[in-house]
């Protein structure tokens, strides 16, 4: 596995110029905590309404010497979706990169990985990412308008089946300013996959893999000035061994922001994956092998955020959210109203 020779790397890193190098470091630490009622509308046990207890904690180490960055994160979120179902989940993250700054080029290497779990009375569902992804900014004068991202990533579910992903993908973008005070960015994604199922749960007719393609534009445009809009859009055709040619996925993101004033913050999100994956007509009824996202979830809010003080700030916010479990089309789906405290170290 890769884990264990990258981590050795960026542990060497990290003690190499913290021993024997000047540098500048700096700690953060942010923690998010809130509780309101969630309006169910998904599937089986996700269909009751209840209340939803949520804690997010972050810490991120980074420092810099000279031309070089590195830094170094972790995340856990525990979320209790009421207390009569034992409807609870967590999410266990960490990552670390590094980044080589030059006259002319830019380039670093990222590591992540991310644990899933989801617990209910009826359910038992674990997932596992890792992404290892190189960065490479091209340009000149200050300005790196070419982006490229090659990386690889893993995935796993586990439950009544397993299903593993392989992936590995090329990120390309320009960025430039199209107006004054709005940044534009143009680019390609092509991706390569290999979906396989581990516990041959499939009746001997049927494939137990499937690998395909996804490929296609995205675009984004932002703008930083009096207030905040970011958009992005991208299309990607998919084809695979058991979908039709004229599948495709789309992905919208919309964030937007301002300050009401002083003290009293406005925020609007909107970040929505849409498929349309069309499947052969003798591979209908199979779902173990069928191309999921990861980190797929459906969100749109309204969030309203006074700041007590430099450190702590309090808030509402109403929205939906849809997640897909990938568990049979089992997801959780609903309108929640929660008020939460965030604290910003």
């Amino acid at each position: 596995m890769i884990l264990k020779p990258v981590s050795r790397i960026l542990i060497y890193l990290c003690l190499q110029f913290t021993f024997f190098s000047d540098f500048y470091a700096q700690f953060s630490f942010n923690a998010n905590s809130e509780f309101g009622y969630y309006k169910n509308t998904g599937s089986g046990v996700f269909k009751k309404n209840d209340l939803v207890t949520r804690v997010d904690l972050r810490g991120k180490y980074e420092y810099e010497i000279d031309e070089n960055y590195f830094s170094a994160s972790l995340g856990i979120k525990p979320e209790v979706y009421g207390f009569k179902d034992n409807l609870s989940g967590i999410k266990i993250n960490g990552k670390g990169s590094y980044y080589d700054n030059s006259e002319l080029l830019t380039w670093g290497i990222n590591f992540s990985a991310q644990k899933n779990i989801f617990n209910s009375s009826e359910l038992d569902i674990n997932t596992d990412l890792i992404f290892l992804t190189s960065d490479f900014y091209f340009g000149s004068n200050e300005k790196f308008p070419f982006h490229l991202t090659a990386g690889y990533a893993y995935q796993s579910y586990s439950y009544s089946y397993r299903k593993n992903f392989d992936i590995l993908f090329l990120d390309n973008r320009y960025e430039d300013l199209l107006l004054e005070d709005i940044n534009f960015f143009g680019g390609l994604y092509l991706e390569r996959f290999l979906i396989s199922n581990k516990t041959n749960s499939l009746s001997s007719n049927l494939l137990d893999k499937n690998k395909g393609w996804r490929i296609g534009p995205q675009i984004g445009i932002n703008y930083l000035q009096s207030f905040l809009v970011r958009c992005e859009y991208r299309i990607l055709f998919h084809f695979s061994d058991i979908t039709k040619a004229t599948s495709y996925e789309q992905n919208y993101k919309l964030l937007t922001g301002a300050n009401l004033s002083e003290d009293f913050s406005l925020f609007i999100l909107l970040d929505f994956y849409l498929k349309n994956l069309i499947l052969t007509k003798e591979f209908e009824r199979v779902r173990e092998i069928i191309y999921s996202p990861m980190n797929s979830e459906n969100r749109f809010y309204v969030k309203l955020l006074y700041d007590l003080n430099e450190n702590l700030g309090a808030y509402a916010r109403y929205g939906y959210g849809k997640e897909i479990l990938d568990y049979f089309d089992s997801y959780l789906e609903g309108w929640n109203l929660v008020l939460g405290l965030e604290l910003n170290y």
